[in-house]
């Protein structure tokens, strides 16, 4: 019986009058799909967003087709709303175990991990997309296999999914009927690889641009391969060679209708079977004998003798091993830097509403927590100068009318404080500033009398403080904070030397 809830997940009863129910379960997406057909649409009236409960899942009902009063379809996709439900505008991880990353996926949801055999660290990163989204990138960038258990609200991740147990199926005991199809559509005796910037094989091939294989036909077939992510011409060569090696002979597939024995009789245990199982195919009529990885099954809940399942080989192909670290390298290489930028393609609508996302980066808090550090460290050197900049008149009483021009005369000071060269001011500025400052100098101005006070520090009207607080947001995010600490005891003990050497009257 199938338990039915409304749209707000309140319980209507059970369904008894339906039939066929099957669930197909897909190795690649985790998917499984519940379909039955519905013998009195008046039992229970259905609806589309309605759920349906079997023992083993929760589902939506997504689809509903109406053939006749009697024979009503209804197709159901597994409940993942909280999941789907949970938006991220950005999401990124560094160094992190793939638990770790899914469970900050996970936060808010109510979900969380179940079993878990993935110890490697990677990072990752992707923008615009839901908690589910994200589960689905991460397993791709870790090369791993997933199931939902809707039920429990668990999430299993495994390296791989399945078991070699010593499950076969053999014609005339479980296996009812067997397809094998090969086709040669991609059949090439020949190929020419080519990397990056036109690079060849000639100077690890004894001259020639090309690799053969002619164990299926003497047909020579050219086919030629490029791809710009090699730049060694020993590696190109290797993977040209693994890629001729599939191509150079008919690609093979395997579909079974199947007797599932084990779940009608317990003594058959040893021939049951799950998604990601490695069996045997064992048939005498198509010469069959051959191990393969289940990728896709069809289980009848009332009807075991209907079961099918698909089969993939057991190692992946050149062609798909390339596609999924593609795939895997595109997610990796898609992350947060420390000074809060994206490494990866980015398209134009990936950075509408990009703020909010941001903000909930891991990353980004930590660039956060230095530019904070930052900022007192700033407000600090501000302080300070305040303290040193504040001129006492005994130091200095200085007139405008007896500074010409941003030079000072020896006959106007202490004999000796001051030589009769010219104290070119521009040039002190900007030999103390040189290492904070990061935009223009200052260009075509000196300092006059009537821009330096005596009661505070002045440049062209401006306190020195303010100049530095402007200044500030011109320094660069990313230099860390020692650094720029070390630079500011610099200025502050330049200034003092300043003041120290002015003359007394």
């Amino acid at each position: 019986m199938l338990k039915i809830y409304d749209q707000e997940h309140i319980q209507l009863g059970m369904l008894t009058k339906y039939a066929d129910p099957k669930v197909e379960s897909i190795l690649s997406s985790a998917d499984r799909i519940l379909s039955f057909t519905v013998k009195d649409p008046d039992e229970i009236p259905l609806k589309n967003e309605y759920y349906v409960r079997t023992r083993t899942d929760e589902y939506v009902i997504k689809k509903i087709s109406h053939k006749s009063w009697s024979d009503m379809a209804v197709t159901c996709l597994l409940n993942l709303e909280e999941l789907q439900g949970n938006p991220f505008l950005a999401f990124s991880v560094r160094d992190k175990c793939l638990n770790e990353a899914v469970e900050l996926a996970l936060q808010g949801t109510g979900w969380s991990i179940g079993e878990c055999d993935v110890d490697k660290v990677r990072s990752a990163g992707m923008m615009n997309c839901n908690s589910l989204q994200v589960i689905e990138n991460l397993c791709t960038a870790w090369m791993c296999d997933h199931r939902f258990d809707t039920i429990h609200k668990k999430v299993n991740l495994y390296q791989k999914m399945g078991e070699k147990k010593g499950a076969y199926f053999m014609g005339g005991l479980n296996l009812k009927r067997i397809t094998k199809e090969s086709d040669s559509y991609d059949y090439y005796t020949r190929i020419i690889p080519i990397g990056a910037e036109g690079l060849t094989i000639e100077s690890v091939n004894d001259g020639k641009n090309y690799l053969e294989n002619y164990k299926y036909s003497g047909k020579k077939l050219t086919y030629i391969w490029k791809d710009e992510s090699y730049t060694d011409p020993q590696t190109l060569m290797e993977d040209g060679e693994a890629k001729l090696q599939e191509m150079s002979e008919p690609a093979e597939t395997y579909s079974c209708d199947i007797v599932d024995l084990a779940k009608q009789r317990k003594d058959y245990g040893l021939l049951s079977y799950g998604l990601g199982d490695e069996v045997k195919l064992i048939d005498r009529e198509t010469r069959t004998m051959a191990s393969r990885r289940i990728t896709k099954t069809v289980e009848y809940l009332h009807n075991p003798d209907k079961n099918s399942c698909e089969f993939s080989s057991v190692t992946m192909t050149f062609t798909e091993m390339q596609e999924k670290l593609k795939k895997s390298s595109d997610i990796v290489n898609f992350v947060i830097t420390d000074d809060g930028r994206y490494s990866g393609t980015i398209n134009v609508s990936d950075i509408i509403n990009l703020e909010g996302g941001i903000a909930r980066s891991e990353t980004l808090q930590s660039f956060n927590a230095d530019l904070a550090a930052l900022q007192m460290s700033v407000k600090k050197m501000e302080n300070e100068i305040g303290n040193v900049g504040n001129l006492n008149e005994s130091y200095a009483r200085l007139d405008g009318s007896n500074i010409p021009r941003g030079w000072v005369e020896n006959d106007m000071l202490s004999d000796g404080a001051v030589t009769a060269e010219k104290v070119d001011i521009q040039n002190l500025v900007q030999k103390l500033f040189a290492d904070v400052i990061t935009g223009p100098k200052f260009a075509d101005a000196v300092l006059t009398g009537a821009d330096i006070e005596a009661e505070s520090l002045k440049v062209n009207g401006k306190d020195v403080g303010q100049i530095l607080e402007n200044l500030s947001g011109q320094i660069d995010a990313d230099e860390r904070i020692t650094a720029l600490e070390e630079k500011v005891e610099a200025v502050i003990a330049a200034l003092r030397n300043v003041i120290t050497d002015a003359p007394e009257e």
